[in-house]
């Protein structure tokens, strides 16, 4: 493992410019900062550790750095790992692979000791629906606030969005309906969790594809429609598929 420092000061800028810096080790990307409303004289810095490990006889160097995730040591070596891992077997690039799941472990404030975890969950959601990681990452970092709101864990978040998106629901559709579900719920007194099982459990229980409409509809708006035809498919079954994932023992 080495520390990387680096410090510059920015010129022949004005205050509308986004500066953007990156950190490569060969053709890999370990490290990327970036600001905004940068002026002259400004200075921007990082300051990374990087785990390097050489694979094979022609010694190719294979690095990931970590930076902002809280982590340090072994426990550094161990999340980097884990990422160089996650990036060979799903074949993403371990820079943008890293910066999408630290602003998602940030946005949720997950705690260090729990990011290795949340990052097997992550690839057990991704291998379940076909999301990638990277992309179901930040779906959580950019929604995060909402499904907070909306009384929703990490986990919760995570599986609903990666089986919305296999059932070829957008994220602005599934915010949209969870959000307008989430007010008609707290109308009856139910929580978001509790109402969305209910309502799972009538669009499944009737026949009428028409009235499976209906009932999204009246909970979900403009959304019902996609989300209803999802559910009577048997692709939406969040808990279902919570059960499933948490039980199974693959990790990276």
């Amino acid at each position: 493992m080495i520390d990387i420092y680096w410090q510059g000061i920015a010129t022949a800028t004005n205050s509308t410019d986004t500066l953007a810096v990156k950190v490569y080790l060969g053709s890999v990307e370990v490290a990327t900062i970036a600001a905004v409303d940068v002026a002259n004289n400004d200075i921007t810095y990082f300051d990374i550790d990087v785990v390097i490990r050489t694979a094979g006889a022609s010694g190719t160097c294979v690095a990931a750095g970590i930076g902002g995730t809280g982590a340090s040591g072994t426990e550094l070596e161990s999340l980097a790992t884990q990422m160089l891992e996650l990036g060979r077997v799903s074949g993403t690039e371990v820079g943008p692979l890293i910066e999408s799941t630290e602003k998602a472990f940030a946005s949720w404030s997950v705690a260090t000791k729990d990011q290795s975890q949340e990052l097997d969950f992550l690839w057990k959601v991704s291998q379940s629906t076909g999301v990638g990681v990277s992309d179901l990452a930040g779906t959580m970092s950019s929604s995060g606030a909402t499904l907070r709101a909306l009384g929703l864990d990490f986990e919760t978040s995570a599986a609903m969005i990666g089986q919305f998106q296999k059932a070829g629901i957008d994220s602005s559709t599934m915010m949209a309906g969870l959000t307008k579900g989430a007010s008609e719920y707290a109308k009856e007194g139910k929580s978001m969790a509790d109402g969305l099982k209910e309502t799972v459990a009538q669009i499944k229980a009737t026949n009428d594809p028409t009235a499976a409409a209906a009932i999204a509809i009246d909970k979900f708006g403009k959304s019902g429609v996609a989300m209803a035809d999802a559910i009577k498919k048997g692709s939406l079954d969040v808990d279902r598929f919570l059960t499933t994932l948490r039980a199974a023992p693959e990790t990276i």
